[in-house]
C-alpha cells in the first residue's frame, strides 16, 4: 500500500533524527543501509516532490529544512548548459518557459552524510523545482 506524502514526510523527519554510522553513531540498518527505510522513504519523496514545477515550499513542508542550501551546483548535478555540436554552448531551456533568470538554488538533504544525498534544483525566481536527483560517492 502506497504511503501518503504526510506519512512519508513524518517518517523521514523521524529517521532524520537517528544518528547512524555516517553521522558518527552506531550502524542502523534503517538509516544506513542501501534500500533501508530512510533510503526508500527519500526515494518516494523525491519521486513526488522532485517533479518539475513543484513549489519548493512543498518540499520543506514534508521534508523539513534542507541540510544545506546553496547557489553553486552540487556534485552529481548536471551542468546547466548543453554543448551543441558543432557550435556554441547554449543554455539549457533557452527560449522555453522553464529557463531561470537568476542562479538556481539547490536544496540538499543528506541520506548517508555527504557521501549520498538528494538534491533539488529550484528556480530562484519562481521558487519551483527544475529537476532533482541523487549524488552517490560509490566508495
Amino acid at each position: 500500500m502506497a504511503r501518503t506524502l504526510e506519512e512519508l514526510g513524518a517518517k523521514f523527519r523521524e529517521l532524520r533524527q537517528k544518528q547512524g554510522h555516517f553521522a558518527g553513531g552506531e550502524h542502523s540498518s534503517d538509516v544506513d543501509n542501501y534500500d533501508g527505510e530512510m533510503h526508500r522513504v527519500m526515494q518516494e519523496l523525491q519521486k513526488e516532490l522532485g517533479k518539475p514545477g513543484t513549489p519548493a515550499t512543498r518540499i520543506m513542508e514534508y521534508m523539513g529544512m534542507p541540510d544545506e542550501k546553496q547557489t553553486t551546483r552540487p556534485e552529481g548535478a548536471p551542468a546547466t548548459e548543453v554543448q551543441m555540436m558543432p557550435g556554441p554552448v547554449v543554455p539549457e531551456g533557452a527560449g522555453s518557459t522553464t529557463a531561470t533568470h537568476g542562479p538556481p538554488l539547490y536544496l540538499l538533504y543528506k541520506w548517508r552524510g555527504w557521501r549520498d544525498y538528494l538534491w533539488f534544483e529550484v528556480d530562484s525566481e519562481r521558487e519551483v523545482v527544475i529537476q532533482s536527483d541523487w549524488y552517490h560517492a560509490y566508495e
